[in-house]
């Protein structure tokens, strides 16, 4: 099962790459690029925060097989990477529509919604703060996982390492409606993203509760097989 679960992995990366590829093909005009460049980026970042980071904290607490940890280890590190890439295309989406050369005006021009200033509703800082802030949940995870092995409980580094990344992952999500709503999206894609990371982050929610009451009820029988 595990190796099932690596070439998936392997399949999702070379799939996603493919698609920047093919959105970077066929540019005649800058005007073209931009818009290119602005619906890969919306594509990497939307399927890498709805979906793969969600999947990824999932499988971690559904499935129970040798390697777990670096399967997931492995999982995320792919969809940072991929957010990684999304960020970048991102970058250069503002700065080549001079989305950030002028922090004192709300608009640079009225004609071209991608010259929208990112100050404007805060897309882009969240999503540079999010993207950043992920680089700490490989150190944390692996602190955590060590830390557990050594006295097989619960400790300060993985609460750090589950709480933030929960934090993280709700404010990429919000951060991608905020890019539709920037890029002045048509009304079925704003419905579809909000149904497939509603979906997604409504199955994250329902398993993170079932296993914390799992988890509870288990320490619950424990205690009364103690006292008996």
């Amino acid at each position: 099962m595990a190796t099932t679960l690596k070439s998936s992995v392997l399949i999702l990366a070379m799939s996603f790459f493919n698609i920047v590829r093919a959105q970077m093909q066929q540019m005649p005009t800058d005007q073209e690029k931009q818009n290119r460049m602005s619906v890969a980026h919306g594509i990497l970042m939307g399927i890498t925060f709805a979906v793969l980071f969600p999947l990824g904290a999932i499988v971690m607490r559904v499935f129970s097989f040798r390697g777990l940890v670096w399967f997931h280890a492995g999982w995320q590190a792919v969809a940072y990477a991929i957010a990684l890439a999304g960020l970048g295309l991102g970058v250069w989406v503002a700065v080549n529509t001079q989305q950030v050369s002028d922090l004192s005006h709300e608009y640079i021009s009225e004609t071209n919604h991608f010259t929208q200033l990112v100050t404007s509703n805060g897309h882009a800082i969240i999503g540079i703060i999010v993207v950043g802030a992920l680089i700490f949940q490989p150190v944390g995870g692996l602190v955590a996982h060590r830390m557990f092995k050594h006295d097989g409980r619960q400790n300060a580094a993985g609460m750090s390492h589950k709480w933030l990344g929960r934090i993280l992952l709700i404010l990429g999500a919000i951060n991608g409606g905020l890019g539709l709503q920037l890029a002045a999206n048509t009304v079925s894609g704003e419905i579809a993203y909000g149904v497939i990371a509603g979906f997604f982050f409504l199955l994250w929610f329902v398993v993170i509760a079932w296993t914390e009451f799992r988890g509870k009820q288990k320490s619950k029988d424990l205690e009364i097989e103690e006292t008996k």
